[in-house]
C-alpha cells in the first residue's frame, strides 16, 4: 500500500512539474499553481475533487503571449483535464470553448470561439485564444474595461462550465499593440469630411480664398478676397514712407494718397532744423565756383550757407528774370528752377517740402503775403538801409544793432501787403511761406 502511495505522489510530482515546463514553453506565466495548492503529500486526484467538486473537469489556467517584435492579437491558454474522480482524460479528443467577459464574471459575452483538441499522456492540452475568431478578438479594448475568461469543456456529454478568472495584467500588452498601427486622421474611415486632413485653395479668377478636402479644388467654404469694386480705397493698398517730408502713406495701386500721418513730431523737426534751414541741414552739399553755372532741380530746394563773392551779392535767374541778391540777414534760398551765376558759394539742396514754400519776391511792385500764411525773410535787406512799408506802417527791421537774424511776417485772414518805399535799388527777397496755425 505505501508503496503505490509513494508511485502516487511521484506521478503527481511529475505532472506538476511538466505542467510548470510546458508553462514557460507557452510564454510569460500569467498564473502558476504553488506548492501550497499542489502539495506532495496527498495525491493530485484528491486535491482536485476537493477544489472542483460540482465540475466535472478541472484545468489549471495559464495565460501568457508571444515575445515577437510585434505583438500577436492571441493568448496562449493551457489545462489538465479530469473527471470526477480526478483522473486525467489522457490522450482523449474533447472540445474547449473559450469566452471573454465584460466587467465582470456574469457580463456580456463580446468574445466567443471552440477549440477541438487532444490532450497528451497527462491531460494537458494547449489553445491560442483568438485563432477561431480573431476578428472579435481584435475588436477588444483591453485599457477601457475589465475583462474575464470563461472556460467550457465538452467530452462527449455536452458543454460544462469549468471556471471564470479575471485577466490580469499580463494581456493588457494587447493594448500597447494599438501602437503598431497610428490611428491619425488620415483615415478614422467615417462619412465626415470636416474632420480630415483639408487644404487651402486660392481661384484667381474668382477671387476666393477656400477650404477643401484634401486633393480636390473647389469648395463652397470659401470668403471672397476680391469684391471687385471700383473704389481704390477698400483693396489691398501700400504704405510709402517719405523720409523728406515725414509722411506715411496709405498709397494704392495706382500711386494716389488715400490718406497720410506725418512722423515728424513738428515742423522743421529734421537734424539740425532752424528758421534759415526749415528742412535740416541733411542734403546733397555742393560747391558752387564764379565760372559755374549751377540750376536746382524742380522740386527741390537750395539752401545757400555761405556766399563768397566779393560784391557779397550774387546774381541767378528764376522764372526767366535774372536777379542780383543781397546775402542778408541770412544766405538765401532758391526755390527749383533757379539758375546760379556768376557767383562762389557752398549750400545743398533738398527735396522740396509742400509746407515749406520757396519764394523769390521783387519789391519793385508791392507783394501780398496770402491769407493765413506767414512770410519768412531769409535774405535781400541789407543791414542798416533797407527798410520795408508793412501794411502801411514804416519798419526797419535790420538797422544797426537791431541784431535781428530773420523776419517773419503774419499774412492775417485776409492778407498783409509789403512794399518798398523807394523807387531805387529795390531788394530782391528771398524766404518761405508756412502756414498759420
Amino acid at each position: 500500500m505505501k508503496k503505490n502511495i509513494s508511485k502516487k505522489k511521484e506521478k503527481n510530482a511529475q505532472l506538476f512539474f511538466y505542467i510548470l515546463k510546458k508553462i514557460y514553453i507557452c510564454g510569460t506565466v500569467f498564473a502558476t499553481p504553488t506548492f501550497e495548492h499542489y502539495p506532495f503529500d496527498k495525491s493530485l486526484t484528491k486535491l482536485l475533487i476537493i477544489m472542483k467538486k460540482v465540475l466535472t473537469f478541472l484545468f489549471a489556467i495559464t495565460l501568457a503571449f508571444f515575445a515577437n517584435a510585434q505583438t500577436p492579437q492571441l493568448i496562449c491558454y493551457q489545462a489538465v483535464a479530469a473527471n470526477d474522480q480526478g483522473a486525467e482524460l489522457t490522450k482523449s479528443s474533447i472540445k474547449v470553448m473559450m469566452k471573454i467577459l465584460e466587467a465582470t464574471t456574469s457580463g456580456t459575452a463580446i468574445f466567443t470561439e471552440e477549440h477541438q483538441i487532444t490532450t497528451d499522456e497527462f491531460g494537458l492540452f494547449t489553445i491560442e485564444i483568438g485563432s477561431k475568431n480573431a476578428t472579435d478578438f481584435a475588436k477588444i479594448k483591453w485599457g477601457t474595461n475589465k475583462y474575464f475568461l470563461q472556460a467550457n469543456i465538452d467530452a462527449g456529454s455536452g458543454y460544462k462550465l469549468i471556471g471564470t478568472n479575471q485577466i490580469l495584467s499580463v494581456p493588457y500588452a494587447l493594448n500597447a499593440g494599438e501602437a503598431d498601427v497610428a490611428k491619425t486622421a488620415l483615415d478614422d474611415k467615417d462619412k465626415d469630411d470636416k474632420n480630415e486632413l483639408q487644404a487651402l485653395f486660392v481661384d484667381p479668377a474668382a477671387g476666393t480664398l477656400s477650404i477643401v478636402p484634401a486633393g480636390t479644388v473647389g469648395s463652397s467654404n470659401s470668403v471672397q478676397f476680391n469684391d471687385k469694386d471700383s473704389d481704390p480705397k477698400n483693396e489691398i493698398q501700400d504704405l510709402k514712407f517719405d523720409p523728406n517730408t515725414g509722411d506715411l502713406s496709405i498709397v494704392d495701386k495706382a500711386g494716389a494718397k488715400n490718406g497720410n500721418v506725418n512722423l515728424f513730431d513738428r515742423l522743421m523737426g529734421n537734424p539740425g532744423a532752424s528758421p534759415s534751414f526749415p528742412q535740416g541741414i541733411i542734403g546733397k552739399y555742393r560747391f558752387i565756383k564764379i565760372a559755374d553755372v549751377y540750376t536746382v532741380p524742380i522740386g527741390f530746394t537750395f539752401y545757400v550757407t555761405a556766399n563768397a563773392t566779393v560784391t557779397g551779392k550774387m546774381t541767378f535767374e528764376y522764372k526767366g528774370t535774372n536777379y542780383t541778391a543781397d546775402s542778408y540777414p541770412t544766405s538765401p534760398i532758391l526755390p527749383g528752377g533757379s539758375k546760379v551765376t556768376n557767383s562762389s558759394m557752398t549750400g545743398f539742396e533738398i527735396k522740396s517740402d509742400p509746407r515749406i514754400e520757396a519764394v523769390v519776391i521783387d519789391l519793385k511792385t508791392p507783394y501780398q503775403i496770402p491769407p493765413n500764411k506767414i512770410l519768412v525773410i531769409s535774405s535781400g535787406l541789407e543791414i542798416g538801409t533797407n527798410t520795408l512799408v508793412v501794411d502801411s506802417e514804416l519798419t526797419s527791421f535790420y538797422a544797426v544793432n537791431n541784431g535781428a537774424q530773420f523776419v517773419s511776417i503774419p499774412g492775417g485772414l485776409n492778407g498783409l501787403t509789403i512794399k518798398y518805399p523807394f523807387a531805387i535799388n529795390t531788394p530782391i527777397i528771398t524766404g518761405y511761406l508756412l502756414d498759420m496755425l
